[in-house]
């Protein structure tokens, strides 16, 4: 295998900065930054008190930042995040550039066709700029072609894949993209960003889980490595 040539290569960073709440180890708390509504929480303590070693105690959502998303986030018997094959979350990808999308508009096969994904590929779905809403949706039977194609994981920028009334329970569950996607190990990346920054059609993604199980979902530094 041909070693990646960094110095030929740059980094874009794909993941939100998450600015936790902290109480110190002395009592002083420091504020979070909530993320979407969503916050997380440190405790501060002292392992090793005289060689000032610290440590901390963590409170707070898997869904908090840019993370990944399993089919147990949806059903009892799905599997943890852990558990999928690391190929999921390392390899080519493909970037989709759906920028031009308006409010509302549907998300379909012939988009996909179009931006030339095939079989078992990982997409970086870029949408409309934050200022369009509601955002783009996946149809139905986009949902069905990604599952066809053995898609490995989706990434969305500014559009989702939820289909209207879905986040409203107004869908039956065998008819929500969400549910299907997940249940073909179809792994989501929520929270991801700068989409807009990467120049080159295919990059090499990286976006690994917590070797943890029995989540639904894990943290992530998602990272794309693509040429200069």
């Amino acid at each position: 295998m041909k070693p990646l040539d960094m110095s030929k290569s740059r980094i874009v960073d794909l993941s939100y900065k998450v600015v936790p709440s902290v109480k110190k180890a002395n009592g002083k708390y420091f504020h979070a930054e909530p993320f979407f509504g969503r916050e997380i929480h440190l405790e501060e303590f002292l392992f090793a008190p005289q060689d000032n070693v610290r440590m901390h105690w963590i409170r707070g959502e898997t869904h908090v930042g840019t993370h990944l998303e399993s089919s147990l986030k949806v059903s009892e018997t799905g599997k943890d995040i852990a558990s999928l094959p690391l190929d999921h979350f390392v390899g080519e990808a493909l970037v989709v550039d759906l920028s031009k999308k308006k409010a509302n508009e549907p998300i379909t096969p012939e988009d996909f066709e179009n931006a030339g994904a095939g079989d078992g590929e990982r997409l970086l779905i870029r949408g409309p700029s934050d200022d369009v809403t509601p955002i783009p949706y996946l149809t139905w039977e986009g949902a069905k072609w990604l599952v066809k194609h053995k898609t490995k994981l989706i990434a969305m920028q500014n559009c989702m894949e939820y289909a209207p009334g879905e986040l409203q329970n107004k869908l039956p569950e065998d008819k929500q993209n969400a549910v299907l996607l997940f249940m073909n190990d179809v792994v989501r990346i929520d929270a991801i960003k700068n989409l807009e920054l990467l120049k080159k059609k295919r990059v090499f993604l990286i976006a690994l889980p917590l070797n943890f199980s029995r989540m639904e979902a894990s943290w992530t530094r998602a990272i794309a490595i693509e040429e200069k």
